[in-house]
């Protein structure tokens, strides 16, 4: 079975490589969806 997808069902995703300080200043309010960070303290849990 094949699906067809239309051109207004494509979701369009930027991906930024900012200072946050500096890059949140241009993102309009209420645009973002979701964020996904990686901490390098993330790992200092168990004593590290």
């Amino acid at each position: 079975m094949t699906q067809t997808i239309t051109q207004d069902q494509i979701q369009t995703y930027q991906l930024f490589n900012k200072d946050c300080r500096e890059g949140l200043k241009n993102i309009p309010d209420n645009s973002i969806d979701f964020i996904v960070t990686d901490p390098p303290y993330f790992n200092r849990w168990n004593g590290r």
